[in-house]
């Protein structure tokens, strides 16, 4: 830092010393020579404002004139001083354009310019354009300066011109220093074929302090080869037969020439010849991570040999080893892939040509553990009569693997809807379903023709209504809602749901696959703070970040959750975390995915604390290729001054189910390293293991930089995406997009595992002014082979410029109007066919109008009218945090391949699920079975489309088994009968049958059966389908005539067991009692209709159980015939009036007898 003096700048003058390589001005002199000036400093600012030691204070009123040999032509028309310690960065001049000069002797100039505003705020560009050559300067945040050097620069007038073009155009300060020239006479003295050495000459520059030679050859890019203060070099160890090219530069002090020209050297001796080519190449022995190769020699010529490797034959080969015996041990290998070997053999006489290839084989293939899923069925009405049933195809199943779709209405017995077995897509459409009832579909597996144990059945409720959704419940009044994550916490084989609640302090909440709600988390006080770039300890998902991932990490077959972990958070069993040292000491905690209870925890790198809390961006990765590995981007700003910059740090650890282990750290540190706003997880070489990319630099599985592509001028942008691109070229591609990037870049294609662009497209708009606000890859086109890219050129609104729709393969533009692309949104797999569909939410937040988009190839349009296939709003749906453009979440969650779109509703009290309704023919397994399509369910970040390892588009292969197993122990053969009782009737003689019958099963109830016989003969069968719940009741009310029955009930399980079938007995009687007055006058007396005394014989045949008279109760001894005699007025609760018989048999009917007594 360059601190604060008590100088001050005057109008037009420079009261400041020059640091001179030659000559140093004299205190108070205001002009400067220029025959002496090598190494001069300014600092640019309003009038009055200080300027370091060493520096020129310029203002916008110093205007140049020969005396004073520097100064403006043009004059910028602002200038500010926003104070601090470092004087040159804290102020500036601004306003372009405007023009600067300076008077030097003819030369070589290196320029480095300081560029920005420490002040936060808007950012800044600075279009410099430098002896008539154009620099875009870089783009700069508000609040950071960024230092940028113009080599070489060549001044042939003895006056170096710099102008600031367009932009806002801020400049603090120059520095401007002259290179020493390139060394002359540079020339190879001696080459020595059998030594391996070439030794060089130059002359002597004076004045020089040193010299650097460089060389380029033997497969090697440009290096430096070793350095000297005399004017010779001789350079070792090279390779036989190679041709190197030299160069030279001389340095004087800090300061290094350029290159001198150079010298092409061949090590070969011209009067000698080359061996022969090594033969035999063979393998002696291959290993996990060895592979011993051996060959026969090629000769008595060859002194040593070369051994080059490549994976793929469209990689060139690449030299590994020099060696000096006709064998080699490769430990860098692992040999879960091919590697491919060819040997050359090298003597004085030059190089062989080299040897056939070998191919190694695969020694073994990493298995990954993954989810345990179920079939997923799901069932949604298309229209008024028809249903949409799809269900998954796992990842380990055969591909050609039938299935039958059975259907129960109102709980009726299951009857199958496919004769023979489905072998397209795993997609049906049921157009004879009575949806006035409910109707539950399952689907069965057919092995050799033998149907499997069925699914879980997914049952559409009566009169429901037509709509592409499953509803899952949410608690009320919660809070809006930014993310959805799915997993499966319970082990039942079914995506379960945790979401995220952005209130003052942040929770989440867990809840199963039917919206029972499980446990939530509150992130607490350290949650408040909710900044996009410097926020709490605690805080989640906000800007780019997220700080939360759902996965099984254990294996265990339960998905747990992972968080960010600071003082203050509430886990789902209500203790509070407190154990943080301070509020910046943060954590990566486990929670159990069913209690949400805390089971382990590890610290996160507290390398950068004196700077605040980091915000994280959580991943899963199997960076062993077998072993579930949390992995975090880190990152927080760089605090106690300017230029604002950022620390970035990634870290993984494993859980083994008890505890946290950190695998690794990688720091950033000063690498020119540029991240984005999305990690992705992707095994780049198919060895099985996977890496960690950022948008321009990708880290090996063990945290160590496997390329950067920051030498080929990619920086920092909004999205990219690794996957199958061109089907035609081996492994997977990459294509990504520029934010305003200095040199105009918009996008660009690379070969994702080695980094190499293929090509690059530019903006047309003036230099540094091109953004590629959004960009996304997809098939949409079948004309053409794999997959088409499409971005634009400015802010992601209608505004921006279209670039066009253009074939990745290719490189060539799929239609020729550019004006017609679909809009660069998102992407999903929504209809029938293999081709993408586009997730469109308009830029304008008051009309969002989130819809599913199809682009027409046949009829391209404009990208605000592609053809609408589903508007969600018409559903009652809203998107992220109730308006933003983005879903909650997008993924394979149940049914068939394609993809569910998760949003909400305006009171966040439900997830609100889009899953197609359209059929399809196109078999594939689950996405979620994809090790990339299911490391991208997990990735938040800026939402971005998810995507597969394989090629998925128009004329697709059909992709192969995925290396995984389903973790968890494989579920024992269930041989355990459901138990079942039998509630009702409890009698044996009712005068209507009730059957209410209750079961229940650990592995889960198919069907709870009563049947109902007269002898041996059945009169009623009665069922109720439970569909895989561990406990039901099945009830009936069945009407019959008088008699006697056998009830017979049990239950049945989803592995075929069935209970132990019990029997009741019981008699129906719906026949009334009778009850007839005895004659006689012992038993009766009347006058008229009145009597005196009356008595009444009662009959049935079911036996009388009691009677009724005015309200008294009398109990009978249950017998067919019984007697109630004299009665009269105060005997039996009969009085003198109205009196009313009830005669009551034991089934429970009865009859009514009404009579007055004297």
């Amino acid at each position: 830092m360059v601190q604060r003096t008590a100088r001050r700048r005057s109008a037009g003058v420079a009261a400041a010393t020059i640091s001179v390589l030659a000559v140093a001005l004299l205190p108070g002199v205001s002009a400067i020579a220029a025959e002496s000036v090598t190494d001069v400093s300014f600092d640019f600012g309003p009038v009055g404002s200080a300027s370091p030691e060493g520096w020129i204070g310029v203002d916008p009123t110093v205007a140049y004139s020969p005396e004073l040999g520097y100064g403006f032509t043009t004059a910028p028309r602002d200038a500010k001083d926003r104070g601090g310690e470092d004087l040159m960065r804290g102020d500036f001049v601004n306003s372009t354009p405007y023009e600067f000069v300076v008077d030097v002797p003819n030369g070589l100039y290196n320029v480095t310019a300081w560029m920005g505003d420490i002040q936060a705020g808007s950012g800044n560009r600075t279009n410099l354009e430098i002896e008539g050559t154009l620099y875009p300067g870089p783009s700069t945040p508000g609040g950071e300066i960024r230092e940028h050097t113009f080599a070489s620069i060549a001044v042939t007038d003895g006056q170096l011109t710099i102008k600031a073009l367009q932009n806002v155009g801020r400049l603090n300060g120059l520095h401007v220093y002259a290179l020493p020239n390139a060394p002359t006479g540079f020339v190879a003295s001696d080459t020595d074929p059998a030594a391996a050495t070439v030794t060089l000459a130059w002359d002597a520059m004076p004045g020089a302090t040193g010299y650097t030679v460089y060389r380029t050859g033997g497969g090697q890019s440009r290096v430096e080869a070793g350095t000297t203060t005399e004017p010779t070099f001789t350079d070792t160890g090279l390779i036989r037969g190679e041709a190197y090219s030299y160069t030279v530069t001389q340095q004087r002090g800090e300061y290094a020439s350029p290159d001198s020209d150079p010298v092409e050297v061949t090590v070969v001796d011209p009067d000698a010849e080359a061996p022969a080519p090594p033969t035999g190449l063979r393998v002696e022995a291959l290993e996990r991570e060895s592979a011993t190769i051996a060959w026969d020699g090629g000769g008595g010529d060859a002194l040593e040999w070369i051994v080059y490797r490549t994976t793929q034959t469209d990689i060139p080969f690449e030299l590994i080893a020099r060696v000096d015996e006709p064998t080699y041990v490769d430990n860098d290998v692992f040999t879960t892939i091919p590697y491919i070997y060819q040997v050359v053999a090298v003597g004085v006489g030059g190089s062989s040509e080299a040897s056939e290839s070998l191919t190694t084989e695969i020694t073994e293939r990493l298995v990954r553990p993954m989810e345990r899923l179920d079939r997923g069925v799901v069932a949604v009405r298309a229209n008024e009569t028809d249903v949409h049933v799809s269900w998954r195809l796992l990842g380990l199943d055969p591909t050609d693997l039938g299935f039958v779709v059975e259907r129960s209405t109102g709980g009726a017995p299951y009857k199958t809807l496919t004769p023979a077995p489905l072998t397209g897509g795993t997609s049906f459409m049921d157009a004879t379903a009575d949806l006035s009832k409910s109707n539950s579909y399952r689907v069965r597996p057919v092995v050799d023709g033998d149907k499997q144990t069925p699914s879980k059945a997914f049952t559409l409720s009566a009169d429901h209504a037509i709509e592409p959704i499953v509803r899952i419940p949410l608690r009320e009044d919660k809070g809006p809602i930014k993310f959805t994550w799915t997993g499966d916490l319970d082990g039942d084989g079914a995506y379960d749901y945790l979401v995220d609640r952005h209130n003052e302090q942040q929770q989440i909440e867990a809840y199963r696959s039917d919206g029972t709600f499980l446990w939530s988390v509150d992130f607490g006080y350290n949650s408040i703070d909710q900044d996009n770039v410097e926020g709490g300890s605690a805080t989640i998902d906000v800007g780019h970040n997220d700080g939360v991932a759902v996965y099984d990490f254990d294996s265990d077959g339960k998905s747990e959750v992972a968080i960010k972990l600071a003082n203050g958070v509430t886990f789902g069993d209500g203790q509070v975390f407190t154990g943080g040292s301070d509020d910046l000491d943060q954590y990566v905690a486990i929670l159990d995915g069913e209690t949400g209870t805390l089971r382990a925890t590890a610290p996160l790198p507290d390398n950068y604390v004196s700077d605040g809390a980091l915000y994280v961006r959580f991943s899963v990765a199997y960076l062993d290729g077998e072993t579930p590995s949390l992995v975090a981007y880190m990152k927080n700003r760089i605090g106690g001054g300017q230029p604002a910059r950022m620390n970035l740090a990634h870290a993984a650890w494993n859980f083994d189910g008890e505890q946290i282990s950190e695998l690794w750290q990688f720091h950033r540190g000063s690498q020119d390293l540029h991240d984005g706003h999305n990690s992705r997880i992707v095994d780049l070489d198919g060895d099985g293991r996977d890496e960690i990319l950022e948008i321009a630099y990708a880290l090996n599985g063990d945290g160590t930089l496997r390329y950067s592509l920051t030498p080929q001028d990619i920086r920092h942008g909004d999205r990219y995406y690794v996957t199958d691109i061109d089907p035609a070229r081996p492994g997977l591609e990459g294509y990504g997009i520029q934010q305003t990037h200095a040199g105009n870049l918009l996008d660009y294609y690379y070969d994702a595992s080695s980094g190499e662009v293929i090509w690059k497209h530019f903006s047309n708009k003036p230099m540094g002014e091109g953004d590629a606000g959004r960009g996304n890859v997809a098939d949409v086109d079948p004309r053409f082979p794999g997959l088409e890219t499409y971005t634009l050129d400015g802010e992601p609104n209608w505004e921006a410029s279209q670039i066009g729709l253009w074939n990745a393969a290719t490189n060539q533009l799929v239609e020729a109007d550019t004006a017609k692309q679909p809009w660069p949104g998102h992407n999903v797999w929504w209809d029938g066919d293999p081709l993408r569909e586009i997730w469109h939410a308009n830029p304008t937040p008051d009309n969002r109008d989130a819809r599913v988009t199809k682009w027409d190839w046949e009829n391209p349009t404009n990208w605000d009218e592609t053809p609408t296939l589903l508007r969600t709003e018409e559903y009652g749906a809203v998107t992220a945090s109730g308006g933003s453009v983005n879903y909650l979440h997008v993924g394979d969650i149940f049914g068939d391949w394609r993809e569910e779109i998760v949003l909400t509703t305006p009171e966040f009290d439900e997830l609100v699920i889009f899953t197609t309704d359209i059929p399809t023919d196109q078999r594939l397994y689950t996405l979620a079975h994809n090790p990339l399509y299911r490391g991208g369910m997990n990735q938040k970040g800026y939402v971005q489309s998810g995507q597969v390892d394989y090629f998925l588009g128009h004329d697709m292969e059909q992709p192969p088994t995925p290396d995984i197993r389903y973790a968890g122990a494989e579920p024992a053969a269930d041989t355990v009968r459901p138990e079942v009782s039998l509630v009702a009737p409890s009698a044996g003689l009712v005068r209507e049958l009730q059957i209410q019958v209750d079961a229940s099963d650990a592995g889960g109830l198919e069907k709870i059966v009563a049947n109902v016989y007269r002898g041996t003969q059945l009169v009623k069968s009665t069922q109720t389908n439970v569909n895989g719940a561990s406990s039901g009741t099945h009830s009936a009310t069945v009407g019959l005539a008088d008699g006697a029955y056998t009830i017979k009930f049990n239950a049945h399980d989803w592995a075929g067991n069935v209970s132990r079938t019990g029997a009741f007995h019981v008699v129906v009687d719906a026949k009334a009692p009778t009850a007839t007055v005895k004659e006689g006058s012992s038993f009766t007396r009347a006058t008229g209709d009145t009597f005196d005394v009356v008595s009444y014989k009662l009959y049935d045949a079911g036996k009388i159980d009691r009677v009724e008279l005015n309200g008294v109760v009398k109990d009978l001894t249950d017998n067919t015939w019984s007697d109630v005699n004299g009665i009269r007025p105060g005997v039996f609760g009969a009085v003198s009036g109205p009196n009313e018989l009830v005669v009551f048999d034991a089934a429970g009917n009865s009859q009514s007898y009404k009579f007055t007594l004297n």
